[in-house]
Protein backbone atom coordinates (compact mmCIF):
# COMPACT_ATOMS: atom_id res chain seq x y z
CA UNK A 1 0.00 0.00 0.00
CA UNK A 2 1.44 3.42 -1.27
CA UNK A 3 1.72 6.49 1.20
CA UNK A 4 -1.12 8.23 -0.49
CA UNK A 5 -3.62 4.67 -0.09
CA UNK A 6 -2.73 4.44 3.39
CA UNK A 7 -3.49 8.58 4.37
CA UNK A 8 -6.69 7.77 2.11
CA UNK A 9 -7.68 4.73 4.01
CA UNK A 10 -6.81 6.72 7.49
CA UNK A 11 -9.12 9.40 6.43
CA UNK A 12 -11.76 6.97 5.75
CA UNK A 13 -12.03 5.43 9.04
CA UNK A 14 -11.88 8.84 10.97
CA UNK A 15 -15.01 10.18 8.88
CA UNK A 16 -16.48 6.53 9.95
CA UNK A 17 -15.95 7.76 13.67
CA UNK A 18 -17.77 11.05 13.69
CA UNK A 19 -21.21 11.50 14.70
CA UNK A 20 -24.25 11.64 12.71
CA UNK A 21 -24.81 14.79 14.47
CA UNK A 22 -21.89 16.40 13.45
CA UNK A 23 -22.48 15.63 10.09
CA UNK A 24 -25.96 17.23 10.43
CA UNK A 25 -24.67 20.56 12.36
CA UNK A 26 -21.79 20.96 9.86
CA UNK A 27 -24.09 20.43 6.64
CA UNK A 28 -26.92 23.46 8.02
CA UNK A 29 -23.56 25.52 8.26
CA UNK A 30 -22.50 25.52 5.40
CA UNK A 31 -25.96 25.85 3.93
CA UNK A 32 -26.00 29.21 6.24
CA UNK A 33 -22.81 30.09 5.08
CA UNK A 34 -23.76 29.84 0.58
CA UNK A 35 -26.56 31.85 1.63
CA UNK A 36 -24.41 34.70 3.43
CA UNK A 37 -22.13 34.75 0.52
CA UNK A 38 -24.83 34.20 -2.48
CA UNK A 39 -25.78 37.84 -2.11
CA UNK A 40 -22.37 39.38 -2.46
CA UNK A 41 -21.77 37.16 -5.31
CA UNK A 42 -25.27 38.35 -6.62
CA UNK A 43 -24.12 42.23 -6.38
CA UNK A 44 -20.50 41.53 -7.46
CA UNK A 45 -21.80 39.77 -11.05
CA UNK A 46 -24.50 42.62 -10.79
CA UNK A 47 -22.00 45.53 -10.42
CA UNK A 48 -20.33 44.11 -13.99
CA UNK A 49 -22.72 44.47 -15.99
CA UNK A 50 -23.10 46.63 -18.98
CA UNK A 51 -25.84 48.51 -18.38
CA UNK A 52 -29.27 48.54 -17.08
CA UNK A 53 -30.64 46.72 -20.37
CA UNK A 54 -27.56 43.66 -20.01
CA UNK A 55 -28.88 43.62 -15.99
CA UNK A 56 -32.18 43.39 -17.04
CA UNK A 57 -31.76 40.46 -19.64
CA UNK A 58 -29.08 38.97 -17.92
CA UNK A 59 -29.75 38.40 -14.40
CA UNK A 60 -29.39 34.95 -13.43
CA UNK A 61 -26.42 34.71 -15.66
CA UNK A 62 -22.73 35.20 -15.44
CA UNK A 63 -21.09 37.84 -16.79
CA UNK A 64 -19.12 37.02 -19.52
CA UNK A 65 -17.33 40.57 -20.50
CA UNK A 66 -17.18 42.14 -16.88
CA UNK A 67 -17.73 46.18 -17.06
CA UNK A 68 -15.43 47.44 -14.41
CA UNK A 69 -15.22 50.80 -15.11
CA UNK A 70 -18.77 50.77 -13.18
CA UNK A 71 -16.68 51.36 -9.93
CA UNK A 72 -15.07 54.47 -11.16
CA UNK A 73 -18.24 56.06 -12.25
CA UNK A 74 -19.95 55.14 -9.18
CA UNK A 75 -17.46 58.03 -7.77
CA UNK A 76 -19.21 60.60 -10.36
CA UNK A 77 -22.58 59.27 -11.20
CA UNK A 78 -23.88 58.30 -8.11
CA UNK A 79 -24.75 61.55 -6.07
CA UNK A 80 -28.40 63.14 -4.21
CA UNK A 81 -28.88 66.40 -4.37
CA UNK A 82 -25.77 67.61 -5.44
CA UNK A 83 -23.83 65.78 -2.88
CA UNK A 84 -21.11 63.05 -4.49
CA UNK A 85 -20.47 59.85 -4.06
CA UNK A 86 -16.91 60.57 -2.83
CA UNK A 87 -18.50 63.37 -0.12
CA UNK A 88 -20.93 60.93 0.75
CA UNK A 89 -18.10 58.65 1.54
CA UNK A 90 -16.38 61.39 3.51
CA UNK A 91 -19.56 61.93 5.41
CA UNK A 92 -19.79 58.28 6.51
CA UNK A 93 -16.34 58.60 7.70
CA UNK A 94 -16.45 61.24 10.56
CA UNK A 95 -19.88 60.43 10.97
CA UNK A 96 -18.83 56.84 11.81
CA UNK A 97 -15.78 57.53 13.41
CA UNK A 98 -17.09 60.51 15.88
CA UNK A 99 -19.99 58.51 16.71
CA UNK A 100 -18.52 55.35 17.53
CA UNK A 101 -15.75 57.11 19.67
CA UNK A 102 -18.28 59.16 22.04
CA UNK A 103 -20.90 56.68 22.53
CA UNK A 104 -17.67 54.00 23.43
CA UNK A 105 -15.96 56.78 25.43
CA UNK A 106 -19.02 58.17 26.79
CA UNK A 107 -20.23 54.49 28.11
CA UNK A 108 -16.38 53.38 29.77
CA UNK A 109 -16.49 56.33 31.95
CA UNK A 110 -20.27 55.50 32.93
CA UNK A 111 -19.93 52.04 33.77
CA UNK A 112 -16.23 51.92 35.34
CA UNK A 113 -17.70 54.84 37.74
CA UNK A 114 -20.63 52.65 38.79
CA UNK A 115 -18.73 49.38 38.91
CA UNK A 116 -15.66 50.72 40.84
CA UNK A 117 -17.16 53.65 43.62
CA UNK A 118 -19.79 53.47 45.53
CA UNK A 119 -22.24 56.35 45.77
CA UNK A 120 -25.52 57.30 46.60
CA UNK A 121 -27.57 56.91 43.12
CA UNK A 122 -25.03 53.98 42.03
CA UNK A 123 -28.11 51.58 42.04
CA UNK A 124 -30.74 53.88 40.34
CA UNK A 125 -28.35 54.78 37.26
CA UNK A 126 -27.74 51.16 36.80
CA UNK A 127 -31.80 50.31 36.84
CA UNK A 128 -32.28 53.97 35.02
CA UNK A 129 -29.56 52.30 31.85
CA UNK A 130 -32.26 49.18 31.82
CA UNK A 131 -35.22 51.40 31.87
CA UNK A 132 -34.08 53.74 29.23
CA UNK A 133 -32.95 50.44 26.95
CA UNK A 134 -36.43 49.34 26.77
CA UNK A 135 -37.91 52.74 25.16
CA UNK A 136 -38.23 52.00 21.57
CA UNK A 137 -35.71 54.09 18.98
CA UNK A 138 -38.37 55.80 16.68
CA UNK A 139 -40.54 56.51 19.70
CA UNK A 140 -38.41 58.99 20.86
CA UNK A 141 -37.14 60.42 17.40
CA UNK A 142 -39.27 63.63 17.67
CA UNK A 143 -38.71 64.48 21.17
CA UNK A 144 -34.89 64.10 20.19
CA UNK A 145 -35.66 66.21 16.63
CA UNK A 146 -36.92 68.94 18.81
CA UNK A 147 -33.82 69.03 21.17
CA UNK A 148 -31.34 69.21 18.31
CA UNK A 149 -33.22 71.98 16.87
CA UNK A 150 -32.69 73.85 19.85
CA UNK A 151 -28.89 72.95 20.12
CA UNK A 152 -28.06 73.65 15.63
CA UNK A 153 -27.46 70.07 15.89
CA UNK A 154 -29.01 69.59 12.72
CA UNK A 155 -27.09 69.64 9.15
CA UNK A 156 -23.98 69.72 11.54
CA UNK A 157 -20.96 67.78 12.67
CA UNK A 158 -22.21 68.52 16.40
CA UNK A 159 -24.67 65.78 15.52
CA UNK A 160 -21.89 63.10 16.84
CA UNK A 161 -21.68 65.05 20.40
CA UNK A 162 -25.84 63.68 20.71
CA UNK A 163 -24.45 59.92 20.44
CA UNK A 164 -22.56 60.91 23.67
CA UNK A 165 -25.32 59.06 25.49
CA UNK A 166 -23.95 55.93 27.85
CA UNK A 167 -27.44 54.39 28.25
CA UNK A 168 -27.15 51.65 26.48
CA UNK A 169 -25.83 47.73 25.98
CA UNK A 170 -21.98 49.26 25.46
CA UNK A 171 -22.64 50.51 28.92
CA UNK A 172 -23.83 46.85 30.16
CA UNK A 173 -20.94 44.67 28.61
CA UNK A 174 -18.37 47.36 29.98
CA UNK A 175 -19.73 47.29 33.72
CA UNK A 176 -19.25 43.89 33.78
CA UNK A 177 -15.94 43.67 32.51
CA UNK A 178 -14.65 46.85 35.01
CA UNK A 179 -17.05 44.83 38.03
CA UNK A 180 -14.54 42.19 37.94
CA UNK A 181 -10.92 43.58 37.62
CA UNK A 182 -9.68 43.31 41.11
CA UNK A 183 -9.53 46.52 42.92
CA UNK A 184 -5.75 45.99 44.12
CA UNK A 185 -4.68 47.01 40.85
CA UNK A 186 -6.12 50.47 41.56
CA UNK A 187 -4.77 50.36 45.33
CA UNK A 188 -1.29 49.67 44.14
CA UNK A 189 -0.93 52.62 42.01
CA UNK A 190 -2.61 54.96 44.97
CA UNK A 191 0.51 53.97 46.71
CA UNK A 192 2.43 55.06 44.00
CA UNK A 193 0.94 58.22 44.10
CA UNK A 194 -1.70 58.01 41.38
CA UNK A 195 -4.59 59.32 41.35
CA UNK A 196 -7.95 58.38 39.96
CA UNK A 197 -7.63 59.89 35.97
CA UNK A 198 -4.24 57.86 36.03
CA UNK A 199 -5.78 54.93 37.19
CA UNK A 200 -8.26 54.96 34.78
CA UNK A 201 -6.77 55.85 31.54
CA UNK A 202 -3.04 53.82 32.24
CA UNK A 203 -4.50 51.11 34.43
CA UNK A 204 -8.23 50.41 33.69
CA UNK A 205 -8.78 51.39 30.20
CA UNK A 206 -5.71 49.14 28.61
CA UNK A 207 -6.79 45.99 30.73
CA UNK A 208 -10.34 46.93 29.23
CA UNK A 209 -8.97 47.36 25.69
CA UNK A 210 -9.89 44.28 24.15
CA UNK A 211 -13.86 44.54 25.10
CA UNK A 212 -13.13 48.26 24.11
CA UNK A 213 -12.04 47.08 20.69
CA UNK A 214 -15.20 44.61 19.81
CA UNK A 215 -17.40 47.41 20.99
CA UNK A 216 -16.06 49.96 18.62
CA UNK A 217 -15.93 47.34 15.46
CA UNK A 218 -19.46 46.71 16.28
CA UNK A 219 -20.26 50.24 16.68
CA UNK A 220 -18.85 51.57 13.55
CA UNK A 221 -20.30 49.04 11.30
CA UNK A 222 -23.61 50.12 13.04
CA UNK A 223 -23.07 53.71 12.71
CA UNK A 224 -22.11 53.31 8.85
CA UNK A 225 -24.89 51.23 8.09
CA UNK A 226 -27.63 53.96 9.81
CA UNK A 227 -29.38 55.85 7.02
CA UNK A 228 -32.60 56.85 9.21
CA UNK A 229 -31.33 58.81 11.80
CA UNK A 230 -28.99 60.73 9.19
CA UNK A 231 -31.98 61.18 6.72
CA UNK A 232 -33.85 62.64 9.76
CA UNK A 233 -30.71 64.74 11.11
CA UNK A 234 -28.28 65.45 8.30
CA UNK A 235 -31.19 65.60 5.22
CA UNK A 236 -28.36 67.93 3.67
CA UNK A 237 -25.04 65.46 4.42
CA UNK A 238 -26.12 62.52 3.59
CA UNK A 239 -23.86 59.29 4.12
CA UNK A 240 -23.76 56.42 1.72
CA UNK A 241 -26.01 54.12 3.59
CA UNK A 242 -28.28 56.90 3.47
CA UNK A 243 -27.55 57.75 -0.60
CA UNK A 244 -28.19 54.33 -1.52
CA UNK A 245 -31.35 53.95 0.13
CA UNK A 246 -32.46 57.29 -1.52
CA UNK A 247 -30.92 56.14 -4.87
CA UNK A 248 -32.40 52.49 -4.52
CA UNK A 249 -36.07 54.16 -4.06
CA UNK A 250 -35.53 55.51 -7.68
CA UNK A 251 -34.37 52.12 -9.21
CA UNK A 252 -38.27 51.79 -9.47
CA UNK A 253 -38.67 54.70 -12.16
CA UNK A 254 -35.12 55.04 -14.06
CA UNK A 255 -31.64 54.21 -12.74
CA UNK A 256 -28.36 52.20 -13.93
CA UNK A 257 -28.47 49.18 -11.20
CA UNK A 258 -25.34 47.68 -12.15
CA UNK A 259 -23.66 51.18 -10.99
CA UNK A 260 -25.83 51.06 -7.87
CA UNK A 261 -24.32 47.11 -7.04
CA UNK A 262 -20.98 48.52 -7.73
CA UNK A 263 -21.47 51.92 -5.22
CA UNK A 264 -22.77 49.47 -3.01
CA UNK A 265 -19.89 47.20 -3.17
CA UNK A 266 -17.30 50.09 -2.17
CA UNK A 267 -19.53 51.52 0.86
CA UNK A 268 -18.83 47.79 2.32
CA UNK A 269 -14.59 48.07 1.82
CA UNK A 270 -14.39 50.55 5.24
CA UNK A 271 -16.77 48.18 7.46
CA UNK A 272 -14.87 44.76 5.79
CA UNK A 273 -11.58 46.62 6.44
CA UNK A 274 -12.25 47.63 10.49
CA UNK A 275 -13.74 43.59 10.56
CA UNK A 276 -10.86 42.14 9.40
CA UNK A 277 -8.51 44.01 11.47
CA UNK A 278 -10.05 43.11 14.79
CA UNK A 279 -11.75 39.89 13.64
CA UNK A 280 -9.81 38.06 16.33
CA UNK A 281 -10.67 40.30 19.16
CA UNK A 282 -14.28 40.57 18.54
CA UNK A 283 -14.58 36.88 18.21
CA UNK A 284 -12.86 36.77 21.42
CA UNK A 285 -14.72 38.94 23.19
CA UNK A 286 -18.13 37.74 22.60
CA UNK A 287 -17.15 34.13 23.56
CA UNK A 288 -15.85 35.12 26.44
CA UNK A 289 -18.94 37.57 26.92
CA UNK A 290 -16.93 40.73 27.47
CA UNK A 291 -15.67 39.57 30.95
CA UNK A 292 -11.80 39.32 31.80
CA UNK A 293 -11.43 36.27 34.56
Amino acid sequence: MTTTQRKWAELKDRLKKVPLSLWIVSVLFLIYTLLLIFPLLFALNSALKNGDMDYLENLNRITTHPRFMNFIEAFTQLEISGVTFGEMFLNSIWFSVGTTFFNIFSSMCLAYGVAKYKFRGRNFIYNLVLVVMVFPMFGTMAAKYKLFSVLHFIDSPLIILAYAGAYNAQFLILYAFFKNIDWAYAEAAFMDGANHFTVFFRIMIPMALPSIAALAVTGFITSWNNYEEVLLYLPNMPTLSTGLYVFSTKMMYMADRPLYYAGMLISLVPVFAVYLALQSTVIRVTVEGGVKE
